[in-house]
């Protein structure tokens, strides 16, 4: 095997130039060593790190498991709900799961509640999930933990207050978490719940699209992400009759999140 002649490629100068490439290389691996000595601090979604592996990382060092998604071997996918209650979203979308039947997991947020209690009775009546997704929807990793366990215990106090029961689940807005995070839901004796399907429906790229994303992901254990509050939810609504059948129509069936869980470690028996 011929080894090139460095020098005859580049000729010795009077200062040495480094290459361009190398110098990204090592940008790029400085930044690796610092997250690695820093990641309990960054946020998944904050773009340093890929959301999986910030998450991964976090509960690693924690040792606070997280659900984002159900058993690989049972034909159930969960259907969760972001934001609300946001009328009239989220009434449309409590009458296409009355339609066909089946339940789904609400993640609320505190102020929400607050302002249209009536809608999360109704949710609760229905025999859907009701979780805790903060007061306010702010960006967590920045607070504190005692600003953390605020926005977590309003909402769960409020819930309480509302439809009788203290949430089991908690969803962190952006899906942004750190160890912080992570210790002050545990203390309340929240599940950190994340997602396994988002079809980014809050960015309005249309029904057609929200469908196409949902179905090329969705499999047995799936918790998929989507929203009936912040904002105009029209395409998420128009989007989930067809979800709803197509994923019937494959043999699966939808469960809470608490039905979900409880199912994690369920095994199917072959006769």
């Amino acid at each position: 095997m011929k080894v090139a002649n460095v020098d005859r490629v580049h000729p010795p100068r009077r200062r040495m130039a480094i290459h361009p490439a190398i110098v990204v290389v090592l940008l790029r691996a400085t930044l690796c060593f610092v997250c690695a000595l820093t990641f309990i601090d960054l946020a998944p979604g904050s773009g340093i790190l890929p959301t999986a592996l910030a998450h991964t990382i976090v509960v690693s060092q924690t040792r606070v498991p997280i659900l984002s998604r159900g058993n690989p071997t049972l034909p159930e996918i969960a259907l969760t709900f972001d934001d609300g209650p946001n009328p009239p979203y989220t009434l449309r979308i409590l009458a296409i799961l009355k339609h066909f039947g089946i339940k789904a997991t609400f993640f609320c947020i505190g102020l929400q509640v607050a302002r249209y209690p009536r809608i999360v009775k109704q949710e609760y009546a229905a025999g859907n999930t009701i979780g805790d997704h903060t007061w306010s929807h702010p960006f967590l990793p920045s607070f504190s933990a005692s600003q953390i366990f605020s926005q977590l215990a309003l909402t769960a106090r409020i819930l309480q207050k509302t439809i009788g029961v203290r949430p089991l689940f908690f969803r962190p807005p952006y899906g942004a978490l750190n160890a912080t995070v992570l210790a002050q839901a545990n203390q309340l004796k929240l599940t950190t719940t994340l997602w396994s399907d988002d079809p980014r429906d809050w960015t309005l790229p249309g029904t057609q699209a929200i469908i196409s994303r949902v179905l090329l992901v969705a499999d047995n254990g799936t918790i998929i992400l989507m929203h009936d509050g912040g904002g105009n939810r029209s395409e998420t609504v128009a989007a989930l009759p067809t979800i709803i059948e197509t994923l019937q129509k494959r043999g699966f069936r939808f469960v809470t999140l608490r039905r979900l869980a409880a199912d994690l470690h369920t095994s199917i028996v072959v006769h």
